[in-house]
């Protein structure tokens, strides 16, 4: 339901003179008359000037943020996101600067932060913590750095995945002033699949890193993006290209150049997904020399340990897996560093006629995401291997007594009830 301008909390347009812990809210903005006006009511008392950058919106985006009290910006789209940041950026008059989009949502908590944080004096800039809601009970969380004093030497930088780091960490040191980790979250919806379709996100962001990589083909992150891009996606002949042009950029970047990349292990393990998706062996040749090259990754793990799985090495692939959950306070993300990892061990249990252990494993993968596919599918049939189909109907009402009758485990029942032998009601293990 689209919100009315009359609901919006306005707030007064700060003038030049603001003092003291000001925050100025900067935001661009592009026909989101959808979520611009819930995104600013979830904003309301954290910022005290609005400054918005409207890119060409055809809807009431403007209207929106005009009644909410905003200095509205005009500015042509030119496929430069830094550019656009940086033109809100120049008419802030705020101490500090908080920047978002119209699908992220402040929760109450992490403004109660954010205006604790501008308060610290030894604080230059601060961290929020991001949680994406990925299909099937998935979530994603990341700590984005989104709050910063308004240094007049900060600027944003790359037209797409713009960041202001670079130019603010030289500011922080010279002013002695730290950075702080918020725990407050905010809610981002960019990602669900239909608004990402809805704003034709895939081609925009493959155009955008596409002229990053052609004005730099050494640009690591750019490369890297672009294979999450096609990772996200699901798009194969775009993974494998875009592997096959980054080989041919090796030798620019010296020995690949990984080693001091924050995100080699998830390159990495994507490049073999484009390069050996059907040779195991190969890819592990290809993966293991990095083990001790790169920093800690729950995805290069969670990688070496399916490869090792699939070539009937169970021990070096319990390690793996192990080692992959060992990281989930590092990369908080649930799906890699628990489900998927105990999942694995739940296999490899399976491989070992181990029923209980199996279900242990798959037990808390489904504490950790009850909604996830593979979990369900992998209690259903731990619980058919032991019990038969009654087995099935037990896991079945003790799941809905709590979840209630989720499409998740319709759509796996469904699964299920096509694999052969599901019509014999006898249990096949004690």
């Amino acid at each position: 339901m689209q919100m009315t301008t009359a609901k919006l909390p306005k707030q007064p347009v700060a003038t030049a003179d603001l003092a003291g812990t000001t925050v100025t809210l900067c935001m661009i903005v592009k026909d989101e008359e959808a979520l611009l006006g819930k995104c600013l009511e979830r904003a309301a008392g954290v910022w005290d000037e609005l400054v918005v950058v409207d890119t060409g919106s055809q809807d009431n985006t403007v209207n929106i943020a005009k009644a909410a009290g905003a200095i509205v910006l005009e500015r042509p789209w030119d496929h430069d996101f830094a550019a656009a940041r940086n033109f809100g950026l120049a008419a802030a008059r705020g101490d500090w600067v908080l920047y978002l989009d119209a699908d992220e949502m402040l929760c109450d908590e992490v403004k109660e932060q954010i205006r604790l944080t501008t308060k610290n004096a030894g604080v230059g800039a601060a961290t929020l913590v991001f949680r994406n809601r990925l299909p099937h009970g998935n979530v994603h969380l990341s700590n984005l750095l989104r709050l910063f004093r308004r240094f007049p030497d900060v600027t944003f930088r790359y037209p797409i995945h713009e960041e202001v780091w670079s130019s603010l960490e030289p500011c922080l040191r010279r002013s002695a002033k730290r950075v702080s980790a918020l725990t407050g979250v905010v809610e981002h919806l960019g990602y669900q699949m239909e608004r990402a379709q809805e704003k034709n996100k895939k081609e925009r962001d493959v155009t955008l890193l596409r002229r990053c990589l052609g004005a730099d083909p050494t640009d690591l992150y750019s490369w890297y993006k672009l294979l999450e891009v096609a990772s996200f996606w699901k798009d194969d002949e775009l993974l494998t290209g875009t592997v096959n042009a980054f080989r041919g950029h090796l030798p620019a970047l010296g020995g690949y150049g990984l080693a001091g990349f924050p995100f080699a292990g998830e390159l990495l393990s994507m490049m073999v997904q484009g390069l050996y998706k059907a040779d195991a062996n190969a890819a592990l040749l290809f993966l293991s020399p990095w083990a001790d090259r790169i920093s800690p990754s729950a995805a290069y793990h969670l990688r070496m340990a399916e490869l090792w799985e699939s070539v009937g090495e169970p021990l070096r692939a319990a390690a793996e897996f192990c080692k992959c959950m060992a990281l989930r306070d590092v990369t908080r993300d649930q799906q890699l560093a628990s489900v998927r990892p105990l999942l694995g061990l739940s296999r490899l249990a399976l491989m070992r006629g181990d029923l209980w252990e199996a279900w242990s494993h798959t037990e808390n993968a489904l504490k950790a995401n009850p909604l996830d596919r593979e979990a369900l599918l992998s209690a259903l049939l731990i619980c058919r291997e032991a019990a038969g189909r009654g087995g099935v109907g037990d896991f079945v009402k003790a799941y809905e007594a709590v979840h209630g009758a989720t499409l998740e485990l319709s759509a796996t029942l469904s699964e299920l009830a096509a694999m052969p032998g599901w019509l014999n009601p006898e249990p096949v293990a004690a």
